[in-house]
């Protein structure tokens, strides 16, 4: 039983943005203040072209968290679907 109490899996939470640099600052904390702490923050970026892409530059000391950066705008669920390709974590 304690096994089970102690298993931590890795979560891979994918948080895609387009010009949403207002929200951004809001949406990222909101992951790095969880109490679960293992976990893998991949940022896709679809082409902004707002200040997002330095918001989201400001963040990468963080070893948790990988960013794709894409400099065109492409479909949502292509995007998704390449950071889920790239996800490491047991649940997405």
């Amino acid at each position: 039983m304690d096994e089970k109490l102690n298993f931590k899996p890795t979560i891979s939470i994918n948080l895609i943005n387009f010009n949403q640099s207002k929200f951004l600052n809001d949406a990222i904390d909101s992951v790095l203040n969880q109490s679960y702490e293992n976990f893998e923050l991949i940022i896709i970026d679809n082409g902004s072209t707002d200040s997002s892409k330095s918001i989201i530059k400001s963040y990468l000391n963080d070893k948790r968290i990988k960013f794709l950066d894409f400099n065109s705008n492409d479909y949502v669920t292509k995007r998704l679907n390449h950071s889920v390709s790239v996800s490491k974590g047991k649940y997405i």
